[in-house]
């Protein structure tokens, strides 16, 4: 009998009787030589100028393919393909060319290295993969790829407190105190973005760096205000603008209406925080008072502030007899209105509706106010 070949290292497989006086040449080239480059040798060659197919040069003889180790090297300045055999092995790359490198079958899509990378990839039947640690019971994925290395200054430290997987899917990294710290954060509000969360000490709790899914930065807190969605503010916002700069454009706004079916009679409170624009649909009953409030609860010193101006506009529908507003407080105190014309109303507007607007400026603390009336028939 002939001596036959192992089908994927090609090694020697001598038959009993054969290779009379050629016995251990046969087995120091076509078994020893062959398993050692198998387990430890290395092959290198430039990828500068074109893809790398390894050479499969048969059974017992020296070939690429059969190397433990693959070097490419050179300047291609775009991707190259490393082309093995499709059949089992594991290969050690160690990508010291300045691009990356794709290892694959002939006709398979492969895994990609990263330039000056190093990586271990495997034959897993139908494509070469990316070796990784798969945790047991689970099929989740602990991969670390490292370029470079921790000098003697750098400490890499994971512990429960500061490397671990939040609840929301994040992965935080922070000083030993946990008081500066990167993070990636679970995707908040059901959106999909990854986020790079920000540290609490630098004074920016619950902000993220955001994603769009298309590589486009955006801020926003986490579950909170997202330019694109429809939010609602309880507080003060100030738009400052600048010197040269608008403090707001807008394309269109709409406004709240407080509407009351009650007609108008006797003393009546305005009470700005409900709504600046009140409308009263049924016909007024009498001659009426107004004191302008912030709330029940709020005056409108304690919400103003010195300069600060609020505008109401008290829509009163009228029958067939007119009535009219008399006088204006503000906080239960009488207020000498500047009204529309130079003089203040002395009759409503019969089978209609009068429009009153208060424009309220508070100009000092004790407090002062300059309060601006008019009123317009419709």
């Amino acid at each position: 009998m002939s001596t036959s070949y192992t089908s994927l290292l090609g090694l020697a497989l001598p038959a009993t009787g054969c290779l009379s006086g050629t016995w251990g040449t046969v087995v120091n080239n076509n078994i020893t030589q062959l398993v050692e480059c198998a387990v430890a040798g290395s092959a290198t060659q430039s990828v500068t100028s074109a893809d790398w197919t390894l050479t499969t040069t048969g059974s017992g003889a020296a070939n690429q393919a059969r190397q433990a180790i693959l070097i490419p090297t050179g300047t291609p300045g775009v991707n190259r393909n490393i082309i093995a055999p499709a059949q089992s092995k594991t290969y050690i790359i160690v990508n010291q060319s300045n691009s990356t490198v794709t290892v694959k079958a002939s006709a398979t899509t492969g895994v990609v290295i990263a330039a000056n990378s190093n990586a271990v990839v495997v034959w897993n039947g139908v494509d070469f993969v990316r070796a990784s640690i798969n945790a047991a019971g689970s099929n989740t994925q602990i991969q670390f790829n490292c370029s470079g290395s921790l000098g003697a200054t750098s400490n890499l430290t994971f512990d429960g407190t500061n490397a671990y997987v939040g609840s929301g899917g994040g992965i935080k990294f922070g000083n030993t105190a946990n008081t500066h710290y990167v993070g990636f954060k679970g995707a908040p509000c059901g959106s999909t973005n990854i986020q790079w969360q920000l540290p609490s000490a630098d004074g920016t709790s619950g902000q993220v760096i955001a994603t769009n899914g298309s590589g486009v930065l955006s801020f926003q807190p986490a579950c909170g205000v997202q330019l694109a969605a429809n939010n609602t503010w309880t507080g003060t916002q100030n738009f400052t603008g600048t010197s040269s700069k608008e403090a707001m454009k807008i394309l269109n706004a709409a406004e709240s209406a407080v509407i009351t079916g009650t007609g108008i009679a006797g003393a009546v409170n305005l009470n700005v925080a409900s709504g600046a624009v009140i409308y009263s649909t049924a016909a007024a009953t009498s001659n009426w008072t107004v004191n302008l409030s912030f709330s029940s609860g709020t005056t409108l010193n304690t919400a103003m502030a010195v300069g600060d101006v609020i505008s109401v506009a008290f829509l009163v529908t009228q029958g067939s007899t007119a009535y009219y507003n008399t006088s204006v407080t503000v906080d239960s105190n009488s207020q000498t209105v500047s009204w529309q014309g130079g003089s203040a109303p002395t009759s409503g507007n019969a089978n209609g509706i009068d429009v009153y607007t208060y424009t309220i400026i508070k100009t000092s603390s004790t407090p002062t106010y300059t309060v601006l009336g008019s009123l317009v028939q419709f």
